[in-house]
């Protein structure tokens, strides 16, 4: 009896002790906000059975106020040992981090991490101080909306709806590129909305694109003369190349306010084996008394008995060409050719 009541003294006695060591958790775990207000702190709390695991899932959490793609992979190896007739177990992790995103998470922090004795697991939280990181960030953010807003507007000054067409597409592709203006708003107000309002006009600006870019395409109307065609084959192809972009077209130039001219080099050639046709285009966009694109394209060799036959075959396959190809390489040259 007395060894018993001795072992349960020595018992409590150990318990007592290993709660008196056991370190008291940090004031972050009880309530994050009373330690990093949400007015000036971004926050990410996150746990797991190493430091580094719960440091990497805080960082994923605070990651998703920006829309960051985030992914964690846990590598582990875990053995097992009989001591006792008991089985224990151990595990080590390593954790790997994959981050993809246009900018860094700047500055960013983490609060001392504690282990939590009741769950075995660790827990951490990451912070980011708005202002400190908004001094960090908005320099970069009004040099890129400044670039932004500068080619916004002389978009909306080219002399020609052509050229303002391309250089909206241009705008937008620059807002909507991978840590373009577009992106960089999006991280600034997810990051310091108040400071965001200053930026009002680049925000607008970029929603306003597509309306600009619809007016463009109801006020341009581009006239088409070919020569050199043939039951009028490649007219057709290349009218209805243009109305695939949204443009309209017109067979006079009275009303319109850009030009399409092709010219068509038959590369006529007449053997004994019959009639052969290379026929090659050339054709050139202008407006406002400027060129504004030149294309050349060409179809296979094609011959036949019978001239027209083989004409027509030609002509058909220079007609796919142009429907294949013309819109597609309109819109990058007039795009690539805006700096």
């Amino acid at each position: 009896m007395i060894r018993i009541r001795l072992a349960l003294a020595v018992s409590l006695i150990l318990f007592l002790a290993g709660c008196a060591s056991a370190p008291p958790p940090p004031p972050w775990a009880y309530s994050p906000e009373s330690v990093y207000p949400r007015v000036e702190y971004l926050t990410g709390r996150g746990t797991g059975l190493s430091r580094a695991e719960a440091e990497t899932a805080a960082l994923a959490e605070i990651a998703r106020n920006f829309g960051v793609a985030f992914s964690s992979t846990a590598r582990g190896r875990e053995t097992f040992s009989t001591r006792n007739g008991n089985t224990e177990e151990s595990r080590e992790l390593s954790t790997e981090t994959l981050t993809r995103t246009y900018t860094e998470l700047f500055c960013l922090k983490y609060a001392e991490p504690w282990r939590n004795p009741q769950t075995k697991q660790w827990e951490a939280l990451a912070y980011i101080n708005r202002e400190e990181a908004w001094e960090t960030y908005e320099p970069r953010l009004r040099s890129v909306t400044a670039s932004f807003m500068a080619a916004f507007e002389a978009a909306g000054a080219a002399d020609d709806p052509l050229s303002q067409y391309s250089r909206y597409r241009a705008v937008a592709r620059l807002g909507n590129e991978n840590g373009g203006a577009g992106d960089m708003l999006e991280y600034a107000q997810a990051l310091y909305p108040e400071k965001v309002r200053e930026f009002t006009a680049a925000q607008n600006a970029l929603t306003d694109i597509p309306v600009r870019i619809q007016a463009v395409l109801d006020w341009a109307v581009i006239s088409i003369r070919c020569s050199g065609d043939f039951e009028n084959i490649v007219t057709g192809a290349i009218i209805e190349a243009f109305r695939q972009g949204g443009f309209k077209t017109a067979d006079s130039t009275s009303r319109s306010t850009n030009r399409a001219e092709a010219a068509i080099d038959e590369g006529k050639e007449t053997l004994e084996a019959g009639t052969f046709y290379t026929p090659r285009i050339t054709l050139t966009v202008s407006g406002e008394g400027k060129t504004l694109f030149t294309w050349t394209a060409s179809a296979a060799r094609q011959g036949a008995w019978d001239a027209s036959v083989a004409k027509r075959q030609a002509w058909n396959a220079l007609a796919l060409k142009i429907r294949e190809s013309l819109l597609r390489e309109f819109n990058t040259a007039m795009e690539g050719s805006i700096k």
